[in-house]
């Protein structure tokens, strides 16, 4: 198989894809910011705009002290329970009645798979979530096409390290540095460096040109629909 870099025009050869899932594969960005905001609502709690959400979403973790409401007398341990019962109720029905895969992204599996290339899920969820995050997937046919799907539970670290891509890699049967990975974030481009990976950097998530950029990734696009043309599929 054989990638174009946007460097130089050489190019190097994959026999693995491996993928993030939120924001890469899955349009699932706003369905965070919708729970968030059930979760103001519900509890009474103030509204924070969207431009703090997006502070506290990070690869390892999320930061609920811009979450939290001031001056309640309660512990935040009693606040974030309260916050992720919430989240437990809502979770599931909003997954499954307004996230969709990213156009392409179906299409872009199939080729893939078509064309043998192996592949791989990495994501920093929790495995109990990912019955529910793969719908979107399972929808359009496609779930699956992957050889293994690494969750927050098969590692004892977390993206932006690189061990649950080298643990995907071991899985897949392949050496690293056959493969490459795909995500949104800045974080996920840490990750693929760190793991030895080659690194592709979508814009349909939560990171945008800019702070992709500044991670050196071997290519920046779109979105992974413009990958078939890319990877001369």
């Amino acid at each position: 198989m054989f990638l174009k870099n946007n460097n130089d025009g050489s190019g190097f050869d994959l026999e693995a894809l491996i993928f993030d899932l939120d924001g890469t594969l899955i349009d699932s960005i706003e369905v965070y910011y919708t729970m968030m905001e059930t979760v103001f609502e519900r509890l009474c709690w103030p509204d924070v705009p969207r431009d703090v959400m997006r502070k506290a979403i990070k690869d390892d973790g999320f930061e609920w002290g811009f979450m939290l409401p001031p001056g309640t007398g309660r512990s935040d341990e009693e606040l974030i329970g309260e916050a992720r019962e919430v989240i437990r109720e809502v979770y599931p029905h909003l997954f499954e009645d307004t996230v969709h895969m990213v156009p392409g992204a179906d299409q872009l599996l199939r080729e893939l798979y078509e064309h043998r290339v192996k592949l791989g899920l990495v994501t920093s969820s929790l495995a109990r979530f990912i019955e529910f995050k793969l719908i979107p997937l399972k929808k359009c046919g496609v779930h699956d096409l992957f050889h293994t799907v690494i969750t927050l539970d098969d590692v004892e670290k977390r993206k932006p390290s690189g061990d649950p891509l080298l643990e995907c890699a071991r899985r897949i049967g392949e050496n690293p540095g056959k493969c490459a990975y795909v995500g949104d974030t800045r974080g996920d481009m840490v990750a693929g460096k760190a793991a030895g990976m080659r690194t592709i950097g979508v814009l349909t998530g939560l990171d945008d040109y800019e702070a992709l950029k500044a991670e050196c990734p071997d290519m920046i696009v779109e979105s992974v629909s413009e990958l078939p043309e890319r990877l001369g599929l």
